[in-house]
């Protein structure tokens, strides 16, 4: 005979597995080139530096550049192909990963 232990057991699996799973939130996927941006650029960088650090960290070939804006060229991401950096007096101000277009 089953005790009221095993009882309230047997109950209590039954109930979790016919109770239904589901995520009510997926988890974002953060893109390697997003998360890498934002941990080297800070604003106030200077313009040579933050070039420096780009071409040598992130390994990312310079498309243009002017006095007031750098631009970068991303070939392995599914979701950026460009990277922008925005200048003010040579400071870095601000920068933005471009879209890749749909096809």
């Amino acid at each position: 005979m089953s005790s009221p232990r095993d009882v309230a057991r047997h109950a209590i699996r039954q109930a979790v597995e016919k109770t239904p799973v589901a995520r009510t939130e997926a988890r974002p996927v953060l893109d390697v080139y997003a998360r890498e941006a934002a941990s080297i650029l800070r604003r106030g960088m200077r313009q040579a530096a933050a070039t420096q650090i780009i071409l040598d960290r992130m390994a990312l070939e310079q498309t243009s550049t002017a006095p007031d804006q750098s631009v970068f060229a991303i070939t392995s991401s599914p979701k950026y192909s460009t990277l922008e950096l925005t200048f003010v007096a040579g400071v870095l101000e601000a920068y933005r990963l471009g879209p890749k277009e749909s096809d």
